[in-house]
């Protein structure tokens, strides 16, 4: 059941590897193989917050090391957050980021934010606002 929620298994492995010593070498393994499983990256040094769901059993998500994920959000299928020269991905609490979607470089998006199944986002998304295509655009404002 370990390596079946990914969920699950990041938590573990990232608590294991933040003790350090053997159980750092343990985790990086343990994580290895549940990014194999799953077709994902998922670094185990990854700041992501308390109740992420990957959706789909996280099938295809590749999160760079250095974005740091909020708490609350759910990251579905095929998802990228990955960093530029210029910086990494800020996800703030409470974000749903849609199938497909790339969120790239220097960016922050806002609490409650949705973004849309296959949007680019390259730019920072304001709290409460739902964005899509590519370039992610302002699709309307959520109260």
């Amino acid at each position: 059941m370990l390596f079946f929620n990914l969920d699950m298994t990041f938590r573990r492995c990232h608590n294991m590897y933040m003790r350090g010593g053997g159980l750092k070498k343990l985790s990086l393994f343990l994580m290895s193989i549940t990014n194999i499983i799953h077709s994902s990256d998922i670094p185990v040094g990854t700041t992501i917050g308390k109740n992420v769901h990957f959706g789909h059993r996280g099938i295809g998500i590749v999160i760079h090391e250095k974005a740091i994920i909020g708490e609350g959000t759910t990251v579905m299928q095929n998802v990228t957050i990955g960093g530029t020269r210029n910086g990494y991905p800020v996800i703030n609490n409470n974000v749903l980021i849609g199938a497909g979607a790339i969120i790239l470089g220097n960016v922050v998006v806002g609490e409650g934010a949705i973004i849309g199944a296959n949007a680019v986002v390259v730019k920072n998304v304001a709290p409460y606002t739902v964005v899509g295509g590519v370039p992610a655009r302002v699709l309307r404002k959520l109260e």
